[in-house]
């Protein structure tokens, strides 16, 4: 496979655990599997609303968009950038 070349939708059933979507593509969500790979999936298969960046909490019951998670997630991250833009230099930059 080419690496402009898509990979297959992942077929059901979805894999179980948390899922972290990476990004959206027409018909197709790129997640972040449990085991740190990644794997498009159908939209179809996953719940309606969905937003790059949210958790998934796929279980035999189904999937969930897990708010809690995805919040979490999103203020550790910003925290971490916060703390990056505070070591940076400040002024004029001589090169």
């Amino acid at each position: 496979m080419s690496r402009h070349e898509k990979s297959a939708p992942h077929p059901e059933p979805l894999p179980l655990g948390l899922l972290i979507v990476d990004g959206l593509e027409g018909d197709l969500a790129r997640v972040e599997l449990p085991g740190g790979g990644t794997q498009d999936i159908l939209l179809s298969h996953l719940p309606h609303g969905l937003k790059e960046g949210d958790a998934v909490l796929v279980t035999e019951a189904g999937a969930v968009i897990d708010h809690a998670e995805t919040q979490r997630r999103r203020e550790g991250a910003q925290t971490q950038l916060d703390a990056l833009n505070a070591q940076a230099p400040s002024g004029e930059i001589d090169l």
